[in-house]
């Protein structure tokens, strides 16, 4: 068998190594089926440990393309990564390429998440103690996107700091409150009141209850109000642009 222990303490423990591709160059198996004590770190088919600040337990790299630590499970998870440093993640994934995507690809991510079952998600976020459940950042581009039938679907309270631009056209249920300004390029169509702090910027206005602005509202068509209790109030000034 290629490969050998070490014989100092200088010496790698072992070096094991094949060159064939049917083959693994080292192959460790447990093949009890009892439980694990709690709190023991047996049974595992491979373990490594190392107390090397900058090093890992275990390393795994691959230099022709292909995957440098793979995981799986018939029944379990594929891969679990935990840590009790609050000042570290569970899991760390990064990028450094500085080229483009090629276009159509799926490339390009610190992290890609796939997922074939239907009720599920490609990549769950989930905190307990108060925190985001997913958080996105970008410093010169979009933080979150969506691409989907829905690109986006919220179940409770939406709550936005800054402004709200809207292309397509924008359809409410019930009551609306913006601490800022809201502008549509499309048709504003609401059931219920319309609160904003800023100044209305739309098209077609369509609503069943109160639109009250402390700002401009600016119409590119009309107001249309089904009933005479319905009211538009602005505190600066009102535009009809029709």
């Amino acid at each position: 068998m290629p490969g050998s222990f070490g014989a100092t303490n200088s010496d790698d423990g072992a070096d094991a190594f094949t060159q064939s591709s049917a083959k693994t160059g080292v192959f460790g198996r447990n093949d009890s089926t009892v439980p694990a004590p709690a709190g023991s770190v047996g049974g595992n088919g491979v373990f490594g440990l190392s107390t090397v600040p900058n090093a890992s337990g275990v390393f795994g790299a691959n230099s022709n393309g292909g995957i440098g630590v793979a995981g799986n499970s018939d029944n379990g998870s594929g891969m679990m990564a935990t840590t009790k440093s609050s000042a570290n993640q569970g899991i760390f994934a990064a990028n450094n390429a500085t080229a483009p995507a090629p276009a159509g690809s799926v490339g390009g991510n610190g992290v890609f998440g796939l997922s074939t079952v239907p009720n599920a998600a490609g990549v769950l976020g989930a905190n307990n103690s108060g925190g985001k459940g997913i958080a996105g950042v970008s410093n010169d581009g979009v933080g979150v996107y969506g691409i989907g039938k829905i690109a986006g679907q919220f179940d409770g309270k939406v709550e936005i700091s800054g402004d709200l631009n809207v292309v397509g056209n924008t359809a409410f249920s019930s009551s609306v409150s913006c601490l800022a300004g809201l502008s549509t390029v499309g048709s504003v169509v609401h059931i219920g009141g319309v609160e904003i702090k800023g100044g209305l910027s739309c098209g077609d206005i369509s609503t069943t209850g109160n639109i009250t602005a402390n700002g401009d509202i600016s119409s590119l068509a009309r107001t249309a109000r089904s009933s005479s209790t319905s009211r538009v109030q602005s505190d600066s000034k009102q535009e009809r642009l029709w």
